[in-house]
């Protein structure tokens, strides 16, 4: 499980030793795990610790996996749920999915079981993170197209080149073919993707 080792587990379940269980197999992959019995202990810890994923029981003392999923949603949405049922509880699997739980598991489920369904958190997060890690790129290049940018205009077509040019200066290494009549400013926006590329240190040389 890639990352494993920077993602931490909260298992809210008032059965003792399944939660050790769960608790000590995650250990073993990686994964820092917090045990809670009941609802408030959970939130104790999530408010004291950074969470990335709960493992809730449907039966739990104060109040239900179902209150306590909504209260969390509330509090803190970033933090994907699995829900962990009995065989008679489907109704309540449903609803929990339906509110934003991101998998469940069937008591009693198999270490296989269970692996399989926090890989699958495991990898959605990944792709959460490279996916705001990129947005957090072009963010930043455009910004820095906009404070040096010899492009006049404030079109949407001027806009989207401006896109075009950020997303191009992400890949140094690939060839970009700008086409276009004479004096229509290929070189221009050559210039704009060679400052905003990891080269801009080097020299730019144009050509024809």
């Amino acid at each position: 499980m890639k990352h494993s080792e920077s993602l931490s587990v909260l298992v809210l379940d008032d059965e003792a030793r399944l939660a050790d269980e769960i608790g000590e197999y995650l250990e073993s992959r990686g994964f820092t795990v917090h045990l809670a019995d009941r609802p408030s202990r959970a939130f104790q810890i999530i408010h004291a610790q950074t969470v990335h994923i709960a493992m809730i029981d449907i039966k739990l003392p104060e109040y239900d996996g179902l209150t306590f999923l909504r209260k969390l949603r509330a509090e803190k949405s970033d933090i994907e749920s699995i829900i962990m049922s009995g065989h008679g509880d489907m109704e309540s699997v449903i609803e929990a999915l339906r509110l934003g739980a991101f998998d469940y598991l069937r008591k009693p489920f198999s270490s296989m079981e269970l692996e399989a369904s926090i890989s699958r958190v495991s990898r959605f997060l990944e792709a959460q993170q490279n996916y705001r890690r990129s947005v957090q790129k072009c963010i930043e290049l455009q910004d820095r197209l906009y404070s040096r940018d010899e492009l006049i205009g404030t079109s949407t077509v001027m806009q989207k080149i401006r896109e075009e040019i950020a997303r191009a200066a992400q890949f140094p290494d690939v060839a970009v073919l700008i086409h276009g009549e004479s004096g229509t400013g290929k070189e221009l926006v050559a210039r704009q993707i060679h400052r905003l590329s990891s080269r801009a240190s080097g020299d730019f040389v144009p050509g024809n």
